[in-house]
């Protein structure tokens, strides 16, 4: 997960965030309501509009030109009732229906259990309030473990003590351990292994044995450190089915094509 810096914006409504991504960075505002499109193009103006935000907080220094933009729609609640951050986040007045980036569980009737809105910061809380909603509703559903372990539980690719014989270390000594590997054993140039590590963590390793079979652990171009391996790891793991898919939606990442 990465940190997201926040900085307030006095030429637009929302505040604009700012992140690093696989050695660039990204810059990122919620402006507008729109009506629902299939399709989405960001537009000089939305372009625009961050320039000016951030050319205000760099007072000494130009804002870099952007290398690619896009935009997306995301689905908001109407809502009274909506978590702490919802309501940090939230438009209009107290008391009243608001748009909300909060989620709620919602249950009906017949016992369905509904989980709407949210984001993908506070998806461990999300999970956790959907299943504890269930149990309550359905008393007859005997839990493997009585309260929630979404909180300490890993996601695919996590540094654990398991993946090698280290009980204890910071995720640099972690990254620079298997670094070594991809580099000893795969004889993967550093950049390249850094990549992969930063990328798929403890999965690197797999996406380096894939590309070992297949003869497809050279560059995909000599400028850029993604492999050909990545791509077939994207479609026979990631579900990607288009070149859209792998793109724009993968590791090989448009922003540096």
């Amino acid at each position: 997960m990465c940190i997201r810096d926040r900085i307030p914006s006095s030429y637009q409504k929302e505040p604009i965030f700012i992140h690093p991504y696989q050695g660039t960075t990204v810059a990122e505002a919620i402006d507008q309501i729109c009506d629902v499109q299939s399709s989405l193009i960001a537009s000089q103006e939305d372009v625009r509009k961050i320039q000016a935000g951030l050319a205000s907080h760099f007072a000494e220094q130009t804002p870099p030109k952007p290398t690619a933009a896009w935009c997306e729609i995301a689905p908001l609640l109407l809502s009274k009732k909506s978590s702490l951050l919802g309501r940090l986040w939230s438009r209009g007045a107290q008391g009243k229906k608001v748009l909300t980036r909060g989620h709620e569980v919602e249950v009906s009737n017949s016992g369905l259990v509904s989980l709407m809105g949210g984001n993908h910061i506070v998806y461990r809380k999300m999970g956790q309030d959907a299943i504890d909603a269930a149990l309550k509703v359905h008393p007859e559903i005997t839990p493997n473990n009585k309260v929630s372990v979404t909180r300490n539980m890993r996601l695919l690719g996590a540094y654990t003590s398991k993946s090698f014989d280290m009980s204890e270390g910071s995720t640099t000594e972690f990254i620079g351990h298997y670094k070594r590997i991809l580099h000893e054993k795969f004889s993967l140039d550093w950049e390249v292994a850094e990549n992969l590590v930063k990328t798929y963590g403890a999965q690197a390793i797999d996406v380096a044995s894939m590309g070992a079979k297949k003869g497809m652990n050279e560059r995909l171009h000599k400028d850029y450190h993604f492999m050909r391996a990545q791509v077939v790891y994207a479609a026979r793991r990631e579900l990607a089915t288009s070149v859209k898919d792998v793109v724009f939606r993968r590791p090989v990442s448009y922003t540096h094509l």
